[in-house]
């Protein structure tokens, strides 16, 4: 069974995207991250290991089957159910980017001979009655109120002997804002509406309820049993306070992390800062030593001028002295020379 919508691109996504309501459009653009969010989640919230060890053990007393899990995301349920002998796994999704999540416990062929990507609400790529059971996890809270009964249609036709869900159980206050819109529904309603009969099973778990339709009584649906079930919500009530407090003081060392982070990023950014005006001073103080030292050389310079000229002022001083010298003698040469002619000529 290949999987011919699984090669769509991120523009196929984001084309469909644009006519999708925001509920959906969430998971094609965030189903990437759950993957990691549903590990984070698993270490502080026991409900999901039950709800693995439930399904787990019904599967294996449901099988041989074909199942398809509508709604499958990234595997989380795939991935142990493909490992349970005479069990056909195969799943459906609108999200690739859920689905790419597949790869990190499968193989691409794998995948693309199991998972199915296509439109949120429209006819499934299966004939009727193609599977044993079809089972949603988690996944109907997630579907608008509008587009449920024909979900549910096109989940009756595909199977021929029971589709199973694990939904929020009814007094389970679901946040309606979550996720760009969450609802919780009243299935057995729903169902009554369309002429089947939905049975609500007992449980092993709180926030969950199982549901289930039978739409053929040829093999004997399996139930669990009431004292394992009893044992697995005491295990629950004893444990997840517990959790609770542990998971508490994860947020608090991540926010004290988050803060140390913070105060550390602020203090190198302060050091940063003190080292860049460090270098700014020392950068001026270098360019107040160079200009000091290009003064010093002018005033050097300008000393040496002022000795030359010193210098010329005094040899100009002792040529005048000289020139002084020189005129009075040359003065008193003329005046001796001029007496003597006198004398003679009055001889």
């Amino acid at each position: 069974m290949g999987s011919t919508d699984f090669n769509q691109t991120a523009d196929d996504q984001s084309t469909l995207a644009d006519t999708l309501s925001p509920n959906y459009v969430y998971w094609r653009e965030r189903g990437e991250e759950w993957a990691d969010e549903y590990d984070s989640r698993k270490k502080v919230q026991l409900h999901y290991h039950i709800q693995e060890l439930m399904l787990a053990d019904y599967f294996t007393h449901s099988a041989p089957a074909r199942v398809l899990e509508y709604g499958c995301g990234g595997g989380r349920h795939l991935s142990y159910l493909s490992k349970i002998p005479n069990l056909e796994v195969y799943g459906y999704d609108q999200s690739q980017t859920m689905v790419t999540n597949c790869l990190r416990w499968t193989s691409q062929a794998w995948l693309e001979q199991h998972v199915t990507v296509g439109p949120p609400v429209g006819k499934l790529p299966y004939p009727d009655q193609h599977f044993d059971i079809v089972f949603t996890v988690e996944v109907l809270i997630h579907i608008s109120p509008a587009d449920l009964e024909f979900v549910l249609a096109e989940l009756l036709r595909i199977s021929r002997w029971q589709i199973l869900h694990i939904e929020p159980s009814l007094f389970f206050k679901v946040v309606t804002e979550e996720h760009q819109g969450c609802w919780n529904h009243d299935l057995i309603s729903i169902y009554h509406k369309t002429g089947y009969r939905c049975e609500l099973l007992s449980t092993g778990f709180e926030i969950h309820s199982p549901y289930r339709v039978v739409l053929s009584e040829e093999r004997k649906t399996y139930s669990w049993s009431p004292v394992t079930l009893a044992l697995l919500r005491r295990q629950e009530q004893d444990i997840q306070p517990t959790l609770n407090q542990v998971g508490l003081l994860n947020k608090q060392l991540a926010a004290e992390q988050a803060q140390r982070q913070a105060l550390t990023d602020q203090l190198a950014a302060e050091q940063a800062q003190k080292q860049a005006l460090t270098d700014q001073l020392a950068a001026e103080q270098a360019q107040k030593q160079a200009l000091t030292g290009q003064l010093a050389a002018e005033e050097a310079q300008k000393q040496a001028l002022a000795d030359q000229l010193a210098g010329e002022q005094e040899a100009n001083r002792k040529l005048s002295a000289q020139l002084d010298t020189f005129e009075r003698q040359l003065a008193g040469i003329l005046q001796t020379d001029g007496g003597e002619t006198l004398s003679d000529s009055t001889q």
